[in-house]
């Protein structure tokens, strides 16, 4: 299915439920989730003002859920989006070192000798693999580079010869993982649907995912992943105790988000009552993340 026609489809399925909540029947409309945006179907054909989101990002194995208006996808894409690609580039790289990546591929700086060599890495048969990039490298500095590494062998030497491999992203912690927040909620969102996306409780949710470069619910929306005991990965959980709440599990921890029976105050007893560092163990149900739209709560009134 063309990107086309999978707007067209989401469109169709979620404008009635979008007509429901403004008790408008005669006009269909597509509320972007996260800044509320109502937009024609139209917006969705042409793709210029409707785009389709992929959630979580590709780059994570995310898919096609939900539409956000162009201005709302934009915004996160160049501001918090890309610090989970960031965030995965270091960690193949890690991966590839560590033996821990089948047939990944990362890439790289090498510096020897003084001389700084753009790289790629590969896990291959056991061994980690590292090749120079031709296009991004000096051919002086690369024959060079094959002189000494020739002399090294001929003279049986080398054992001494030290290289380091860098890799430089742009990475803000803080930002990551208002983009984790921001996948989170539009997960739950594309489950539960519109009565969910504009409840009042995740009106702040939507303000942070609006506004990244304030700082307006600190880090109380995260959690790390727990090593006595880790919860699912990849998941969303209904928790019911010690709080009614959402938790969207990633591979290296959460991100809470209110439920439709957490206290509208959730966050600022999350902030006072759980400590840093602090054990606590949930129970509640665990959900697959959805593979398409479903709207739950809007199908259901």
């Amino acid at each position: 299915m063309s990107n086309k026609a999978k707007r067209i489809a989401i469109f169709r399925f979620c404008a009635p439920a979008a007509s429901k909540l403004l008790s408008n029947s005669k006009q269909q409309l597509y509320l972007c989730p996260i800044c509320g945006r109502g937009y024609s179907e139209e917006s969705a054909i042409t793709g210029k003002e409707l785009t389709l989101e992929d959630v979580p990002p590709r780059n994570m194995g995310g898919r096609g859920l939900l539409l956000t208006c162009k201005e709302c996808n934009s915004k996160a894409g160049y501001k918090i989006d890309y610090h989970i690609k960031s965030q995965l580039d270091l960690q193949d790289l890690a991966g590839i070192f560590m033996g821990q990546s089948g047939g990944g591929k990362s890439s790289g700086t090498m510096l020897i000798n003084d001389e700084r060599f753009p790289i790629t890495v590969q896990r291959k048969d056991g061994c980690t693999e590292i090749k120079l990039i031709k296009k991004a490298n000096d051919p002086t500095k690369v024959n060079n580079l094959k002189d000494f590494m020739t002399a090294l062998s001929v003279n049986g030497g080398g054992d001494g010869l030290e290289f380091n491999i860098n890799k430089t992203v742009k990475l803000d912690y803080r930002l990551l993982k208002i983009a984790f927040l921001k996948s989170g909620f539009l997960l739950v969102t594309a489950m539960l649907g519109y009565r969910y996306a504009f409840d009042k409780r995740l009106l702040i949710v939507r303000e942070q995912i609006s506004n990244p470069e304030k700082d307006l619910l600190g880090t109380c929306f995260w959690i790390e992943q727990g090593k006595a005991q880790p919860f699912p990965k990849r998941r969303i959980i209904s928790v019911s105790d010690p709080l009614p709440l959402f938790l969207v599990t990633y591979d290296n921890g959460a991100v809470i988000l209110p439920n439709p029976l957490s206290p509208t105050d959730i966050y600022a007893i999350i902030r006072k009552k759980w400590e840093k560092e602090q054990s606590i163990n949930f129970t509640g149900k665990i959900y697959e993340w959805p593979e398409k739209a479903l709207m739950i709560l809007d199908s259901h009134n």
